[in-house]
């Protein structure tokens, strides 16, 4: 961030999901079959409450990985419901809160949101449905003061699960680390199993 706008005050995601497929055929399967694992949710959960659990973190481990990508780890989990359908957190940063909101929608578009509020405008991103080829996330960049500014730059028209497809084979061939880790995606999971473990 470059400081043009501001401290950052608050962040909101919005995730409703949707139609992931996009009409590019069914996901591809396997007949071998899947190595033991034993499952390890949090301690005291129900059937159903292991079930979302094991959602959360197959679905929106994304979002969690983008929050902390576009403004640094998350210090503190501040409060969750996760009693009803939508499921609402409040996560703890350095100064300012970010709130994230997570349900699934049987539509045929895509429902998420990032809004990143600063002192003096705000940055909105809409992501494609991931399996729409070729579509960038939308962008909005609005600058408040004298001179209000509405931005919306096009990002080059690729599509982001073919890029990292094409990194993660390229890591295997040059025998690099992936940019994103296995650590990182560790800590996503964790966020999840703390906000199961103090709020259900």
């Amino acid at each position: 961030m470059s400081g043009e706008l501001g401290d950052i005050t608050h962040m909101r995601v919005h995730c409703f999901g949707g139609d992931w497929i996009c009409n590019v055929g069914k996901p591809i399967t396997t007949d071998e079959p899947y190595m033991p694992v034993k499952p390890r949710p949090p301690e005291g959960l129900s059937g159903d409450q292991i079930k979302d659990f094991y959602w959360m973190n197959n679905v929106y481990c994304h979002n969690v990985n983008l929050i902390r990508h576009l403004i640094g780890d998350i210090i503190d989990i501040q409060y969750a419901d996760l009693s009803g359908p939508t499921k609402i957190m409040v996560f703890g940063m350095d100064g300012f809160d970010v709130t994230l909101e997570v349900e699934h929608l049987s539509s045929k578009f895509w429902d998420e949101e990032f809004k990143i509020y600063f002192e003096d405008g705000w940055i909105e991103i809409h992501p494609p449905p991931p399996l729409l080829k070729n579509t960038p996330a939308q962008i909005s960049v609005y600058k408040a003061g004298k001179t209000q500014e509405h931005v919306q730059p096009q990002a080059a028209w690729e599509w982001a699960f073919k890029r990292a497809d094409e990194h993660f084979i390229q890591c295997i061939i040059e025998d690099t680390p992936p940019r994103s880790t296995g650590a990182d995606s560790v800590r996503d999971l964790e966020i999840f199993d703390e906000v199961f473990r103090r709020f259900v």
